[in-house]
C-alpha cells in the first residue's frame, strides 16, 4: 500500500508539474522555461542522488552514448512539452504526449524482446483512435487562427521525445543506477541548451545579447519560484516512481502514475474551464484510458 501510495504521488506531482510548466512558459517562454527547469531539475536530482546512492566509478563507452541520446531525446520531449502547454489547450495536449508509451511498448517489442498483453494492445488501439480524434479535430479548428499552430506538432515531437527518452534512461539505469540515470540525462539536455544558448547569444549583436542578458537576469531572480517549480515537481515524480518500483511490479505502478494524464484533462476541464465538444471529448477520453492500459 505504500508503494501504490508512492505511484499516486507521482502522478500528483507530473499532473501539477504540467501546469506549473504552462506558467513558467506563458510567463517568460518556452525555452527560457525549458532552460532553467533543465538547470533547476539537474541541481535537484543530483543533490537527492548523492544523498541517497552511490557515484557511478566508471561509465563505458555504451553508457556515455546511451547519456547523449537519452539527453537529446530530452530536449526533444521537454521542448515540444513546454511549446505544447504554452500554445495550446491542456485537455487536448496532454493525452498527446501521454502516447509516448506507445511508441515505448514498440520499441519493447522490436528490440527488447517484450511482449504486449492483450489490456496493452487494447490501450494501443484507444491511444491511436483518440489522438485521431483530437488531431483532425484541433487541426480543423485551427484553420485561420494565428495561435496554437505548433501546439499538436509540439506535442507529438513531446510524445516521440519521451517515448525514446524513458528506454534510453531505463537502459542507462542499469550501468548508473536508478537515482544517477535521470540526473545524468536531465545535466546532458541541460548542457546541449547551453550550448545553443551560446551559439544564440553569440549570433546576436553585442546591444541585443547585453538586453537579453539584463532581461534573463532580472527575470530569473524576482521569478525564480516560478521557474524552479516545474523542475522540482517534475523530478519529484521520477523520485516518486522510483521508490514505487522499489517494492511494487512495473505492471501495478505504471497505471497509477500515468493516471496524471486523466488528471491533466479534468483539471484543465476543470479549474481553466476548457471546452470539449463531440470528437474532441471522445478522443481525449480514449487516449487518456488507453494510456493507463498500455502500461499494464
Amino acid at each position: 500500500m505504500v508503494y501504490l501510495s508512492f505511484a499516486l504521488l507521482c502522478a500528483l506531482c507530473w499532473t501539477a508539474a504540467n501546469f506549473a510548466i504552462r506558467r513558467a512558459s506563458k510567463r517568460f517562454s518556452p525555452f527560457i522555461a525549458l532552460f532553467w527547469s533543465l538547470v533547476f531539475g539537474t541541481g535537484f536530482l543530483g543533490l537527492v542522488a548523492l544523498a541517497l546512492a552511490p557515484y557511478p566509478q566508471h561509465l563505458s563507452g555504451s553508457s556515455i552514448l546511451l547519456i547523449l541520446l537519452a539527453g537529446g531525446s530530452a530536449i526533444v520531449a521537454y521542448g515540444g512539452l513546454f511549446l505544447a502547454f504554452e500554445s495550446g489547450r491542456v485537455s487536448v495536449v496532454s493525452p498527446i504526449i501521454g502516447s509516448w508509451s506507445v511508441l515505448g511498448a514498440a520499441i519493447g517489442l522490436l528490440f527488447l524482446e517484450e511482449s504486449l498483453s492483450p489490456p496493452s494492445a487494447l490501450g494501443v488501439g484507444l491511444v491511436i483512435f483518440g489522438n485521431l480524434l483530437l488531431a483532425s479535430t484541433e487541426i480543423q479548428q485551427a484553420k485561420g487562427k494565428k495561435t496554437g499552430r505548433y501546439a499538436l506538432p509540439a506535442a507529438f515531437a513531446s510524445a516521440i521525445g519521451f517515448g525514446c527518452m524513458a528506454p534510453l534512461t531505463d537502459r542507462l539505469a542499469d550501468d548508473a543506477g536508478k537515482l544517477w540515470a535521470p540526473a545524468l540525462v536531465w545535466g546532458c539536455a541541460a548542457g546541449i541548451l547551453v550550448i545553443l544558448r551560446l551559439c544564440i547569444l553569440n549570433r546576436r549583436s553585442p546591444g541585443d545579447t547585453r538586453k537579453t542578458r539584463e532581461m534573463d537576469r532580472t527575470r530569473s531572480y524576482l521569478d525564480l519560484g516560478s521557474l524552479s517549480l516545474p523542475a522540482v515537481l517534475e523530478a519529484s515524480g521520477f523520485l516518486f516512481l522510483t521508490l514505487a518500483l522499489a517494492g511494487s511490479p512495473l505492471s501495478i505502478v505504471a497505471p497509477v502514475c500515468s493516471l496524471s494524464t486523466g488528471m491533466t484533462v479534468l483539471a484543465g476541464l476543470v479549474l481553466l474551464r476548457e471546452r470539449l465538444h463531440g470528437r474532441s471529448l471522445i478522443g481525449a477520453i480514449a487516449a487518456s484510458a488507453g494510456v493507463a492500459l498500455v502500461q499494464m
